[in-house]
């Protein structure tokens, strides 16, 4: 089991994120070969699976797999040989309020919430544990008002799978752990209620921050939670959607018109004004509408 301490985690996470981008694509492939020769040697599954990987590979070279192949494979598949399924999901399985012990007393033990249809149960060493704390802190967390994520001060709803193993539960259930004095300040709701259940806890508890889980394949992550609360899903206007859409999937929905200015009147009415001197534009539809539209539905339901 690898282990680190700290602050070494801190920083390496740190200088990770200030590292120019030629050097951060080196470093990605010092490591994924690290990373594949230590498998090769610990796990028999990635012995033969990767047995033709020539030696100057890419990760895009590597042949894929898949969980269902992964869970046949478990016990192979696992780079310590202590480790057994049976054994992992009899600990995931646990009460894990009732006990916060470590796996084999040195690993923590969790699995996927199966959205997919194919949970996983995944054990993660000291090493992955810090460095994971630190990309969460110091990166998904940058720039949070440290205020309002304190839970002596706070409320916080956490709308999740409440079962014994799931991720979002058992770090749900270390956050209490590490908070008695002010437990009634954190919530959960099981994400699999009934959207009008999901409303009515939140709009009873009031939080001031919530946790949601964002791959929820239906309706009822936080996005969609938020539009049911705002207007009860009745839909409306999709201008930042769409930005979005575009952002991620460049040309595939709309063209952009020529160049232009856009002004906004006293009246907050925006205005279109020629001018090929000018960087403003806007989007034209290439898609059928009624296609657009349902897939911004989609994405905003999670599907």
């Amino acid at each position: 089991m690898r282990t680190i301490e700290l602050e070494e985690a801190r920083r390496l996470v740190a200088e990770g994120g200030n590292l120019p981008r030629a050097r951060r694509m080196e470093l990605q492939q010092e490591r994924l070969h690290e990373l594949v020769a230590y498998v090769r040697s610990h796990s028999p599954y990635f012995a033969r699976h990767y047995a033709d990987v020539p030696a100057d590979f890419s990760l895009a070279s590597l042949p894929p797999t898949d969980k269902p192949t992964l869970l046949a494979n478990y016990d192979d598949w696992v780079t310590d040989r202590r480790i057994h399924l049976d054994d992992v999901l009899d600990y995931v399985r646990r009460d894990a309020s009732k006990d916060q012990s470590r796996f084999l007393g040195d690993y923590t033990a969790l699995r996927t919430s199966g959205s997919t249809g194919n949970p996983l149960p995944m054990v993660r060493d000291d090493y992955h544990n810090k460095i994971h704390g630190q990309l969460i802190a110091q990166r998904l967390l940058a720039g949070a008002n440290a205020d309002a994520m304190d839970i002596s001060k706070h409320r916080r709803a956490s709308v999740i799978h409440l079962s014994n193993g799931a991720s979002s539960y058992g770090a749900f259930l270390r956050m209490k752990a590490a908070h008695p004095d002010f437990a009634d300040n954190l919530l959960g709701i099981s994400v699999l209620e009934p959207i009008d259940v999901i409303v009515g806890k939140l709009n009873a508890f009031q939080p001031e921050t919530m946790a949601g889980y964002p791959s929820r394949a239906a309706k009822g992550d936080p996005v969609s939670l938020a539009y049911e609360i705002h207007n009860h899903g009745a839909g409306r206007c999709s201008w930042d959607h769409t930005a979005m859409l575009e952002a991620v999937r460049p040309g595939v929905y709309w063209n952009y018109h020529a160049f232009g200015r856009i002004t906004v009147d006293e009246a907050m009415v925006t205005h279109w004004s020629p001018d090929a001197g000018a960087r403003h534009s806007y989007l034209l539809p290439k898609a059928d509408y009624e296609e657009i539209r349902q897939v911004i539905d989609d994405l905003v339901d999670g599907k």
